[in-house]
């Protein structure tokens, strides 16, 4: 058995807060498998990219809110990206190293949820 969703937050060296929200625990009949989706919330508004619905979305304090769509399928995207560097011997554009990081915050997850506290990085 393993976990199938997580809260994390993050603090970063300047201050700021970020969180990531995960989880796999969708029904069945559920129509999509999941999201992919960054929000920044600052002092004059909130900023989200929704990478699924191919949009970026901004709500200011004032104002009506504004959309702008890129339109494409993120999920074809990727596979035709990871074909093409497998055939013209291209480097991916999502790193060993970014790998290694998005698993550096996982283990320091279950680190700081041991000891109950935060964990510094790198570990």
């Amino acid at each position: 058995m393993v976990e199938d969703s997580a809260l994390i937050a993050v603090r970063f060296r300047r201050g700021m807060i970020g969180s990531i929200d995960c989880s796999w625990s969708r029904p069945e009949p559920f129509p999509i498998w999941g999201d992919v989706y960054l929000g920044i919330l600052g002092t004059d508004g909130y900023l989200a990219l929704d990478a699924f619905r191919s949009c970026v979305s901004l709500t200011r304090a004032e104002g009506p809110p504004t959309w702008e769509y890129f339109g494409c399928d993120c999920d074809k995207e990727m596979i035709r990206h990871f074909l093409r560097c497998l055939e013209e011997d291209m480097a991916p554009l999502a790193s060993g190293r970014d790998g290694r990081q998005a698993l550096e915050i996982a283990l320091a997850t279950y680190e700081a949820s041991g000891k109950h506290g935060p964990v510094k990085l790198p570990l």
